[in-house]
């Protein structure tokens, strides 16, 4: 039996860090099947603008590189999970994952980026800009 109207918009069934997958879910409203990606899934939950419409039934397809949250997101998700990273060209390159502090979720394949996520220092909820939605 497919979700009801008041399932679908449900505050607590939606993860993504600034409401995108609010906006997407009023733009999709009444669509109840569908394909969604997201690159850079991290855990497959937090912060995630796909979860909310997996549990709508919908077909997702997660990318995340990072070894460590594979299993993490198979336990979470029923989600197509490949185990790349994504890039403009095909080649091989070394993940830079920033760990501590709540920085786990910041990940690059380029060197450069990694002095930048060290000194970025972890959001909070209250540090978040939360758009108005409509």
């Amino acid at each position: 039996m497919p979700p009801s109207a008041s399932e679908q918009t449900r505050v607590d069934n939606f993860r993504s860090q600034y409401g995108e997958d609010r906006i997407l879910a009023r733009i999709f409203a009444g669509i109840l099947t569908g394909t969604c990606v997201e690159v850079g899934a991290h855990n497959g939950v937090d912060l995630s603008n796909t979860y909310y419409f997996e549990q709508l039934g919908w077909r997702c397809i997660l990318v995340e590189p990072n070894p460590v949250m594979w299993a993490v997101i198979r336990e979470a998700r029923r989600a197509v999970l490949f185990e790349w990273a994504a890039s403009g060209r095909e080649s091989q390159a070394i993940l830079h994952v920033a760990v501590g502090d709540g920085n786990d979720i910041f990940s690059t394949l380029g060197a450069a980026s990694v002095e930048r996520i060290k000194q970025t220092p972890p959001k909070t909820a209250a540090d978040d800009f939360r758009p108005r939605l409509f």
